[in-house]
């Protein structure tokens, strides 16, 4: 008796939860990475007490 999450998605194994998977994350990756950067030199900043630069 399996309980992955095939069993209760209804999917096969290996298709994925979402359409276009492969195509869609590496573009979220990016994102991901955006985000991270521009949160760290906000923070970073703000713990100087400086406004953050404006790109």
């Amino acid at each position: 008796m399996s309980t992955g999450i095939a069993d209760w998605t209804g999917l096969a194994p290996g298709q994925a939860l979402y359409p276009f998977a492969g195509d869609i994350e590496p573009l979220l990756v990016l994102l991901l990475a955006a985000v991270w950067v521009f949160a760290s030199r906000a923070l970073a900043a703000a713990a100087r007490g400086q406004e953050p630069p404006a790109e």
